[in-house]
């Protein structure tokens, strides 16, 4: 009656119209109005306001008698009491676990389908900003059963691509997260277009961009995570915007673009200071660290790094902690602390196992490599061990780009080891599977080994021969000379 009477203002101003509801004592319609305009404010990255709505719903759920009515409102509740934590908390924060574990236990999902799906996507991201991906498939995977609908089928190969990206199962990703990006209509999957506060699309892509990256489709993941930023800027949702900036820093990084990288963290830092929120800041905070460390000033990045990696900690969230620790780690190395760099790139590796997350597994294990090598040239058959052990990695888990990483990385110390010839063997398959035009500054390191390596066995190679031929070293002409 009040929405047929009040269209405008029900779309538009829910809070307005819970108001009177509850002035009127109507507490479940009051508190049905108060939940609208939460996810209306969390839609403009409002989280304050959308706590502070949530909250008013939650002081008159004590006016509804108990039983199972009240009982699917108090989840929906915790849904949105959820939903607003995690842009004023951070998506990791012990709060927003237990809101939105409390409302899985409250919630018939055949009832509330939406808010079921709201709470199991949030309580995905909880995990995923704690690098627990092993728990993040376990709650997505079994979802992936026949006769979903299409909005749901979307939100959950998303989710169970995004898992299968951070667990270091790269194919296997990308055929969920194409899969996803397939079914999404924008029309069709209005109703989760916006869900447990991300725009579901521009997070698609964001994840799909960088497992293109890493099996090494250069073009199409440059492609891609292009489109995800556009995409991001399109939403007018700056959460979903800075979440973007910083992935798209993170790929500039991967593919050895410094300016790139810079001018995206520094954009995604400046929406995350003025939208306050202390999840996204140290996310790009830890970025800029790495930035400045790249750029040649690495007792400066150090001390942004710490400082960075405990606020973000603060939040609950210990995202992608393997990386974090291995670019630490390098930090450390170039500022010529050799020891506290060599333990860092170990607990990077350990990290992996720790975790399960093992998309950095095969960086983490060459970097620790390049480090115990630069500390100490004895260490070169550890160093060729973590190099062979990352080469191994990369293949399993067809990731090109790590494969070529860690390919180079063996490739040097062969060639230090005058192995020249087994050196260019290893490097050119895995540099000529890069064959899609598109420049980044490992195929172009690579490009340039290969052609300095050739050159010198060329010239081992003619020594070799003018050596052998009659008259061909010193020694023979000596004595021919004598002869004479």
């Amino acid at each position: 009656m009040i929405e047929r009477e009040f269209p405008d203002i029900s779309e538009h101003h829910p809070d307005v119209l819970a108001y009177h509801c509850a002035e009127a004592a109507l507490p479940d319609r009051a508190i049905d109005f108060w939940i609208r305009a939460a996810r209306i404010a969390l839609s403009r990255s409002a989280g304050v306001e959308a706590q502070s709505q949530v909250e008013m719903a939650m002081s008159l759920l004590p006016k509804i008698a108990p039983g199972p009515t009240r009982r699917q409102i108090e989840g929906r509740l915790q849904v949105a009491l959820g939903e607003a934590l995690m842009m004023t908390r951070g998506f990791a924060s012990p709060e927003v676990k237990t809101a939105l574990s409390r409302a899985r236990e409250l919630l018939d999902e055949t009832i509330h389908p939406l808010e079921a799906l709201v709470a199991l996507g949030g309580l995905f991201n909880y995990h995923l900003i704690r690098s627990e991906s092993p728990a993040c498939l376990t709650l997505a995977e079994p979802q992936l059963r026949e006769n979903l609908d299409r909005p749901t089928a979307t939100v959950i190969h998303y989710l169970v691509g995004t898992a299968h990206l951070h667990l270091g199962n790269f194919l296997q990703s990308i055929d969920h997260l194409e899969k996803a990006l397939s079914l999404y209509d924008e029309a069709i999957c209005r109703p989760v277009s916006f869900i447990a506060g991300i725009h579901l699309r521009s997070f698609i892509l964001i994840w799909l961009g960088l497992a293109r990256l890493f099996v090494g489709s250069l073009k199409l993941a440059a492609e891609t995570m292009s489109a995800a930023v556009i995409d991001a800027r399109s939403r007018s949702h700056p959460f979903t915007l800075v979440s973007a900036l910083l992935a798209f820093a993170r790929f500039r990084s991967h593919t050895g673009d410094l300016e790139g990288a810079i001018a995206a963290t520094e954009e995604g830092m400046a929406i995350a200071i003025e939208q306050r929120s202390p999840y996204h800041v140290s996310r790009a905070g830890v970025l800029r660290a790495v930035n400045v460390v790249e750029s040649g000033r690495p007792e400066e990045g150090i001390t942004l790094m710490e400082h960075a990696l405990a606020a973000h900690r603060a939040t609950g969230a210990d995202f992608q902690s393997s990386y974090n620790l291995s670019r630490l780690a390098e930090a450390h190395a170039r500022a010529g602390k050799m020891a506290r760099a060599i333990e860092l790139a170990m607990q990077a590796v350990a990290n992996v196992e720790r975790t399960g997350e093992r998309w950095w597994e095969a960086e983490a294990q060459r970097i620790r490599g390049e480090i115990l090598l630069l500390a100490n040239p004895k260490n070169r058959r550890e160093a060729e061990a973590c190099f062979n052990r990352a080469l191994e990695c990369a293949r399993r888990q067809h990731a090109r780009l790590w494969e070529l990483h860690a390919a180079l990385s063996l490739a040097k110390l062969w060639s230090s080891k005058s192995k020249q010839a087994q050196a260019i063997a290893l490097l050119t398959p895995a540099y000529r599977a890069f064959d899609d035009g598109y420049a980044i500054e490992a195929v172009e390191t690579a490009k340039l080994f290969l052609g300095e390596a050739r050159s010198v066995g060329g010239d081992r190679s003619r020594r070799r021969r003018a050596a052998a031929a009659p008259g061909g070293n010193a020694h023979s002409r000596h004595r021919s000379g004598r002869k004479r």
